[in-house]
């Protein structure tokens, strides 16, 4: 019992007692730290940054909205690039404030993202504010469709199918984009917005949503949109109806279609050329004077299924600029009726043909309308005869999509602008260190490191003279 005595009273005893004891201080007081304290960005990389376009609308905003991270954990379980990301909001406005919430406290999903304030709330999932650009194809992929590719890729037995992926969907061919910065920003407007317009989606034939991308376009432009499980019936608040026959309408869609039109309500239609034979849309496009072939046709352009358009002349194009790739589109006829005005929005070009399936069929060759707006009254029809594609919305640079944005908002009359907010590139990981990284790296082993060890040296030296 003397020897232990002893050994604690000794001054190595000591020493090692009170280093230990700081040592667990500085870990106490580092978890007091502000997050990016512990977890400093030292990438170099601006994809983590609010636009300038961002910060002037921030400047602009004087309610209270509070941004909450629901993370597994708290911040153990926050992500070191996003929760600094969003505490930005509240630093570039005295209205916002960002709090970080155990997901499983609050039952809420991992890495997702309230917005609210007085009026109203939205919820995002960290997942959907990335997509990825298929530098090859021009597609964009949200992380949803590029999870479904590669699990295609991993259980499919088909090599050539497995081989023909590969060869589109890899590391050398896509790239990676944060859109955070749009998707929050247009989540804080809708919340303080006095007036959300809604736009309905219901797909005919088929299931799902919109296009991903083309939803949060629409979110981040101020728009509600609400997917329909049926069209028995649309909603009284709805502003417009985006509707992809896939396939015929049921007679009853086909009703609700018309008394929905009828009323005054407002549809952008898209159509699938390999299902040309919709009589019960038809119907319903008859009483507009619109119609097409009623036998499967596709529209070229040289060899090619898809070529740009020559605009036409209707207020959807005034506030539309770029050219529209059409992408394995079909034609529209239109036919003089009683209170309706035509307006072609979209044509081919003079050297473009129409191909049918028919048997020794020749090609009909010459201009060809394939978007054409029927107004009647309130009555707002815009066709547009092929799918709303992400490939070609990827290949144009994204004006297919804004297209698509641009007739709602006409449809609507809504008066809401876009944001123009721009995607940020994520940098691959394989890429050599910025100079950032460098210089911290630097600063580190060449100048605190050593300095830090030359300063222990002086103090122990100190100590010894002193003793």
């Amino acid at each position: 019992m003397k020897r232990i005595l002893n050994m604690i009273k000794s001054r190595r005893f000591l020493k090692c007692t009170a280093l230990v004891l700081i040592l667990v201080l500085i870990n106490v007081a580092v978890g007091f730290l502000p997050f990016r304290a512990k977890y400093p960005d030292v990438s170099g990389s601006t994809t983590y940054r609010l636009s300038d376009a961002t910060r002037r609308y921030l400047s602009t905003v004087d309610e209270d909205v509070e941004i909450i991270y629901y993370a597994t954990g708290g911040t153990a379980g926050a992500d070191r690039d996003l929760y600094p990301f969003l505490l930005q909001f509240a630093e570039a406005s005295p209205h916002i404030r960002v709090t970080l919430a155990d997901a499983e406290e609050a039952q809420a999903a991992d890495q997702s993202i309230e917005i609210r304030s007085d009026r109203r709330s939205r919820t995002l999932h960290a997942i959907n504010l990335y997509y990825f650009l298929n530098t090859m194809t021009g597609e964009a992929l949200s992380s949803i469709e590029y999870a479904a590719i590669l699990q295609l890729i991993s259980t499919t037995t088909d090599e050539s199918i497995s081989e023909s992926l590969l060869t589109l969907y890899n590391s050398s061919t896509l790239s990676a984009y944060f859109s955070g910065d749009a998707n929050l920003t247009g989540a804080i407007r809708y919340v303080l917005a006095e007036y959300t317009p809604m736009v309905c989606v219901y797909t005919a034939g088929g299931s799902g949503d919109m296009n991903q991308l083309l939803r949060q376009q629409l979110e981040q432009a101020g728009y509600t949109v609400q997917a329909l499980s049926n069209l028995n019936t649309v909603p009284a608040d709805c502003e417009a109806l985006y509707l992809y026959a896939a396939a015929d309408l049921t007679e009853t869609e086909a009703e609700t279609l018309s008394s929905y039109l009828a009323g005054g309500g407002a549809v952008l239609l898209t159509t699938n050329y390999q299902a040309p034979d919709t009589p019960n849309l038809a119907s319903v496009l008859q009483v507009y004077g619109l119609s097409s072939p009623t036998e499967e046709s596709v529209l070229y352009d040289g060899n090619y299924q898809m070529f740009y358009a020559v605009e036409g002349d209707h207020p959807i194009l005034d506030r539309y600029d770029g050219e529209f790739l059409a992408a394995y589109a079909h034609s529209i006829q239109t036919t003089e009726t009683d209170g309706v005005t035509h307006s072609v929005l979209l044509r081919t070009s003079s050297s473009a043909y129409n191909v049918t399936n028919e048997e020794d069929a020749e090609p009909e060759t010459g201009s060809f309308s394939f978007c054409v707006a029927a107004e009647s009254g309130n009555t707002r029809l815009v066709w547009l005869a092929m799918p709303l594609d992400a490939l070609a919305n990827g290949l144009s640079g994204g004006v297919d999509f804004d297209f698509a944005e641009q007739t709602i908002r006409w449809m609507a009359d809504s008066g809401t602008e876009a944001l123009n907010i721009p995607s940020t590139s994520i940098p691959s990981t394989l890429l050599e260190a910025t100079n950032t990284v460098l210089i911290f790296w630097i600063v580190t082993f060449i100048v605190l490191i050593p300095v830090g060890l030359v300063a222990i040296g002086i103090i122990r030296r100190y100590l010894r003279s002193k003793s």
